[in-house]
């Protein structure tokens, strides 16, 4: 389990190999949410691959793991946020919700 704080970029570096090389996990919550932003799965791969930072890093104490807000534009203009976790272990990147 990870319990220790990615570093900004290797968030955004490992998120884009999980992406291309992993599991991706998107959670229920975060398919609702991905509607009701009007966004699609291809606007989550814009933001991810784009100019994207990591905006927040927070513990959930919960499921005991790290959550980050990556945040960029997608190729419409509007800005979209991803809160997602990272399981280096099982090679996932949890998609948790998006705004």
């Amino acid at each position: 389990m990870q319990t220790k704080r990615l570093a900004d970029d290797e968030v955004i570096e490992r998120a884009r190999w999980i992406w291309e090389n992993g599991n991706l996990h998107r959670t229920g919550h975060f398919e609702m949410e991905l509607k009701n932003a009007g966004a699609t799965m291809v606007d989550t791969e814009d933001v991810l691959f784009g100019e994207c930072e990591v905006k927040k890093a927070e513990w959930n104490t919960e499921h005991r793991r790290w959550r980050y807000t990556i945040s960029d534009y997608d190729n419409d203009g509007c800005e979209l946020h991803l809160v997602v976790s990272i399981d280096i272990e099982k090679s996932e990147l949890i998609l948790i919700t998006a705004f």
